[in-house]
């Protein structure tokens, strides 16, 4: 009959959990770094739609400015071409949009974002995009769903926007 050391067991499990508390700090010393990365890239990002952004078509009879703006969340002001004054469609929230699910919107960063105002007779929304180049350039695409009834196509727009300079 063999004689076992009841302390052995507890002597490799002391190793195997000093060996896991290793393995666990150390990734999340790799993580913490890498998320901090991933936050500076969005940071950048948000970064680059925030402005007043203007059509770059003076005579559209569509969306005519944004105002794009950063507190705890991105938010946007829009404006449409009326008569007098330009219409401004109200306050809303942006949502950065990621290209999948399972990344991280708090890290990671976001491909475009979208707004939508709901005007009772139809949903308004935008989605946006802002090129990287020497000119950045925001995309928008208008997209209106009629929602009373009346025989209205939904449709969409595009319009290209620059940033207003602050000269």
């Amino acid at each position: 009959m063999a004689i076992t050391n009841p302390l052995y067991p507890i002597k490799k499990n002391v190793s195997m959990k000093k060996t896991l508390i290793l393995f666990v700090v150390s990734t999340l010393a790799t993580l913490s770094g890498w998320s901090q990365v991933q936050s500076n890239q969005r940071e950048e990002l948000i970064s680059r739609y925030v402005g007043e952004w203007i059509n770059i078509d003076p005579n559209t009879r569509g969306v005519t400015k944004v105002i794009i703006t950063q507190e705890d969340d991105l938010s946007i002001k829009a404006f449409g071409k009326c008569s007098p004054n330009d219409c401004h469609w109200g306050p809303e929230k942006l949502h950065p949009i990621s290209a999948s699910v399972t990344t991280n919107a708090n890290f990671i960063p976001f491909d475009y974002c979208i707004a939508i105002w709901d005007k009772g007779l139809a949903l308004l929304g935008l989605k946006l995009k802002v090129t990287s180049g020497p000119i950045p350039e925001l995309h928008v695409e208008n997209f209106n769903i009629y929602k009373d009834g009346s025989a209205r196509n939904n449709h969409h727009e595009f319009y290209i926007m620059r940033k207003r300079s602050n000269n």
